[in-house]
């Protein structure tokens, strides 16, 4: 399932997955994604993996500034060397910042999508 685009009217105050995609080659593997908000929307969030068989999760980077751009969307790119090479399908997630162990709400989650070990630096 592919992530929904924010409605263009919304006024929650979240961060919305727009696009997504995961390269596994060059290594390490790279979870490339596009986000939207709007004026009500935090100015930070945390990037998550999800592993979908352990239910573990494992933050990618916290505090990651919604407003980069200045345009209502953004860009970013999160690779997989947090994982410490488990392999298996993960799901990525947007969230407010902090949470240490898993997150508090999730703003967006992506499709499911499979790391192999090659996806790790080595």
């Amino acid at each position: 399932m592919s992530p929904l685009p924010a409605p263009a009217s919304s006024k929650n105050g979240k961060v919305y997955l727009t696009t997504f995609r995961y390269e596994g080659k060059p290594a390490p593997g790279s979870a490339i994604f596009g986000w939207a908000y709007d004026k009500h929307s935090p100015d930070e969030f945390s990037v998550w993996f999800h592993n979908v068989k352990t239910k573990k999760y494992t933050k990618a980077r916290d505090n990651w500034p919604t407003r980069v751009f200045g345009t209502g969307k953004g860009n970013g790119e999160a690779n997989v060397d947090p994982l410490v090479g488990v392999v298996g399908t993960y799901k990525l997630l947007l969230a407010p910042a902090g949470g240490t162990n898993k997150p508090k709400e999730v703003f967006g989650t992506s499709k499911s999508f499979y790391v192999a070990a090659s996806d790790f630096e080595t």
